[in-house]
């Protein structure tokens, strides 16, 4: 019978995997307004893409470059995971801007599932990094 085993490498690949996704999901969101040709009129959908991908980008880079190990880093893209998936019905793009409401969706889950894969890789890596307790040889 095979049993996995998950090993401090483990956590540090999910992690940085998690960081790469959120970065690509930044990214994606700051060219979003101009790739999916949001409207002149629907500037708040502009502005809150911009906003998220910017936060977005700016906290994975900071994962990456080493802040990575405290937990509330995981705190900022789950916040922006929320507004994006509040956003289309916080700023009424279901009606104005569809192709806008569709992308904050689907970025939001993307985010959200990123900020799940983070917070399990950091916690992997904190439960294996610990020394296991020594059994007992009493008698």
């Amino acid at each position: 019978m095979t049993r996995a085993v998950l090993t401090r490498r483990h956590g540090d690949i999910a992690v940085t995997a998690a960081s790469g996704v959120g970065a690509a999901v930044g990214l994606w969101l700051m060219v979003a307004p101009l790739v999916l040709g949001y409207s002149p009129h629907s500037s708040a959908a502009w502005w809150s893409d911009l906003a998220a991908g910017g936060a977005t980008v700016f906290v994975s880079v900071c994962q990456v470059a080493g802040l990575r190990r405290t937990w509330p880093v995981a705190i900022a893209p789950a916040a922006v995971a929320c507004w994006l998936l509040a956003a289309p019905t916080a700023l009424d793009l279901r009606a104005t801007e569809r192709a806008a409401a569709v992308n904050d969706l689907l970025a939001g889950a993307m985010l959200f599932i990123a900020v799940l894969t983070y917070v399990a890789g950091v916690y992997v890596r904190d439960v294996t990094s610990r020394p296991m307790p020594r059994a007992s040889t009493d008698e």
